[in-house]
């Protein structure tokens, strides 16, 4: 019996918590990196499709993608809050995602490797959005942002690592370790009952008919799950803000991915891998900076660091520029420019989560029925979800029309406006620590 309530303590503990959740983004993104770079290939060698129908069908598969994981966010938001505890759905999400690893693995034709990346973007919808709310819910809106960063920084090693490790660390230590932790991890509310009474004998789940776990009730059901509660609250600036610059960030990394790498290959004649190599250059300053950017946040507030950090972002993309020419000294000119952006773009992370997580937690005390008994983080981060798919799907398309037809300096000067405008929206949306303090 001791063992037993020790073992529930250990997989209650928060660094246990926070490591899960870090393993099963990492694991969603790894996935999502493994699988971007090697499709031009397998589409042709595998699957059979022409050359001259390659682009189509990759955009294609990114389009399903996005389009899965913006329809399934309000659906997941909504069945999610039916559970206790989020457990279930965590696993369920971990499911889609060894399905669809599964089908793309072994996929031959077109429909099936569709269907693998639409379980996909429902994984991600599922991962994401529960993950996120469960972090949140055990660490709290006042550490959201150190956090934040600091799992950031731990994924953003999957952008890294996923084309060069690709199959042998995902087969050995992607899926299986986000879903055999998430099956042992015990979130704090059931510690607490677990440590009450007999582990063995008592649910990890509330029964169904428990009225803690009703929510407000709908006489449409359709309403009920895809107009969510948080909607309610969508014009209010201090949610305003945070999605927005949440569709910028998305806008910006879908945009690198879709005009960085021609770009590379255009200028210095770059191959794949000497393309990601470049791209570990953007992504390894989140590992260094985005815990330390998040406690900022944590200890300043969201509008002065989220103000300045786009500000200096608008001006920090126009420099990508300046190398036109092939030369070793452009090379590297290119990759400390590129560098530099990945330095600011970890402090962009965290202002938003960190406003949104703060407003939703104070209208909560205000009004404590009105997101449901599992409170307003799960229906928070479907919304996030949307927003970030609409940019990934928005950002490619407008960033890389304005690079075919005016060419790169065109494309990022586009991102540099979006990241100027996203400045403004923090100075008018967010709020610091202080002026926090002082309303309250």
């Amino acid at each position: 019996m001791e063992f037993l309530k020790l073992s529930v303590k250990r997989r209650s503990s928060l660094p246990f918590i926070i490591g899960t959740i870090a393993i099963a983004l990492f694991t969603d993104l790894f996935l999502y990196g493994v699988i971007t770079p090697i499709l031009p290939f397998s589409l042709v060698d595998r699957v059979g499709v022409p050359p001259e129908k390659v682009q189509a069908v990759i955009s294609t598969l990114l389009s399903v993608y996005a389009v899965a994981n913006i329809t399934a966010s309000s659906p997941i938001g909504y069945l999610a809050d039916k559970f206790l505890s989020r457990k279930m759905p965590m696993l369920i999400g971990l499911l889609f995602l060894a399905s669809a690893t599964g089908l793309l693995t072994v996929g031959t034709n077109v429909p099936m490797l569709i269907i693998a990346r639409v379980l996909q973007g429902l994984s991600a919808a599922v991962v994401w959005t529960v993950g996120l709310a469960l972090l949140v819910d055990v660490v709290g809106p006042e550490h959201v942002g150190s956090t934040m960063g600091g799992i950031f920084g731990f994924i953003s090693l999957g952008e890294i690592v996923a084309p060069v490790f690709g199959g042998i660390i995902y087969e050995s230590l992607g899926y299986y370790a986000a879903f055999v932790l998430r099956v042992l991890m015990v979130e704090p509310r059931e510690a607490k009952k677990g440590l009450q009474d007999d582990p063995e004998s008592q649910p990890i789940l509330r029964p169904r008919d428990d009225p803690m776990a009703t929510n407000s009730s709908s006489p449409n059901p359709v309403v009920k799950i895809f107009f969510l509660p948080i909607y309610k609250l969508i014009s209010h600036r201090q949610l305003i803000g945070p999605f927005w610059t949440s569709f910028v960030n998305s806008s910006l990394f879908s945009s690198f991915d879709a005009t960085v790498p021609l770009e590379l290959q255009k200028i210095f004649g770059f191959n794949s891998l000497q393309c990601g190599l470049m791209f570990g250059v953007l992504s390894t300053p989140y590992f260094f900076c985005g815990a330390w950017a998040g406690s900022m946040v944590d200890r300043r507030g969201s509008r002065t660091i989220g103000m300045f950090s786009y500000a200096v972002l608008g001006a920090t993309l126009l420099l990508l520029c300046i190398p036109r020419t092939y030369s070793t000294f452009n090379v590297y000119l290119f990759g400390i420019f590129l560098a530099l952006n990945g330095v600011v773009l970890s402090f962009t992370s965290s202002p938003g989560f960190v406003q949104s997580s703060r407003y939703v937690a104070e209208y909560e005390l205000e009004h404590p029925t009105f997101f449901g008994y599992n409170g307003p983080y799960t229906q928070l981060f479907s919304a996030y979800n949307i927003v970030y798919s609409l940019g990934m799907i928005i950002g490619p398309i407008v960033s890389g029309f304005f690079r075919d037809r005016y060419g790169f300096i065109a494309s990022t000067t586009y991102l540099s406006i979006l990241s100027f405008s996203a400045s403004i929206v923090a100075k008018v949306c967010f709020s610091d620590r202080d002026e926090t303090e002082e309303s309250a």
